[in-house]
C-alpha cells in the first residue's frame, strides 16, 4: 500500500509542478477574476470549516471502542480489529482536514491572503535555502544516529523535536533579518 501511495503522490506531484508558481510568485487578478475567485470562497468556508470540525471529532471519536473494549474484553482480536477501525477512522478524519485544506489553500493562493500575502511570500523565499539546509541535516543526523544505534523504535523523536526547533530557528533568522 505504501508503494502504491508513494507512485500516486509522485505522479500527482508532478503534474502540479507547472502550477509551483502560484505558490512563490505574486498573482496578479483582474477585477472581475478576484470577484469570481472571493465569491467562490465565501460560498467554500462554511465547507471548509464543517470540514474541519468533522475531521477532528472523526479523529478524537475514533478511540472510543478502544476504550470501551479496553473496559470490557481482553480478547486479542477485540483489540486488533479496534486497532483497525482506529486506523481507518483517523484516516477519514484527516481525508477531510487535508481535501478541504487544499481547496481554501488554494483560494488563499489566488488571493494573496493568510499564509500567501506578498510578504510571507518574499520571506518563504529568503528562507528556501535554509530549509534545504536544515531538513537535510536532520535527515543526516536521524539517519546517523538510527543505523548507528539500531534504535529506530526511540530515534523517531527527532522529527517532532527538529520541527520545534525549526520553528526558534525561523524565528532568529526573521530577527537578523528584520535588523538588516
Amino acid at each position: 500500500m505504501i508503494t502504491g501511495a508513494v507512485v500516486i503522490f509522485i505522479m500527482e506531484g508532478m503534474k502540479l509542478e507547472k502550477y509551483e508558481y502560484i505558490e512563490k510568485e505574486l498573482i496578479i487578478l483582474s477585477d472581475e477574476t478576484e470577484d469570481m475567485v472571493r465569491k467562490e470562497e465565501e460560498q467554500f468556508y462554511p465547507v471548509y470549516k464543517n470540514s474541519i470540525a468533522m475531521g477532528v471529532a472523526v479523529c478524537i471519536i475514533s478511540i472510543v471502542p478502544m476504550i470501551i473494549a479496553g473496559a470490557l474484553t481482553s480478547e486479542e482480536i477485540v483489540y486488533i480489529w479496534c486497532v483497525a477501525f482506529f486506523l481507518m477512522m483517523i484516516a477519514v478524519g484527516v481525508f477531510f482536514m487535508v481535501r478541504s485544506g487544499i481547496v481554501y489553500g488554494g483560494y488563499q493562493k489566488l488571493l494573496c491572503e493568510g499564509d500567501y500575502t506578498s510578504e510571507k511570500r518574499r520571506e518563504n523565499k529568503r528562507n528556501e535555502n535554509l530549509n534545504k539546509v536544515y531538513w537535510s541535516l536532520v535527515t543526516v543526523i536521524y539517519l546517523g544516529i538510527s543505523f548507528y544505534t539500531g534504535e529506530w523504535g526511540r530515534t523517531w523523536i527527532i522529527w517532532p523535536c527538529a520541527g520545534i526547533l525549526f520553528g526558534a530557528v525561523s524565528a532568529v533568522r526573521a530577527m537578523i533579518a528584520g535588523k538588516k
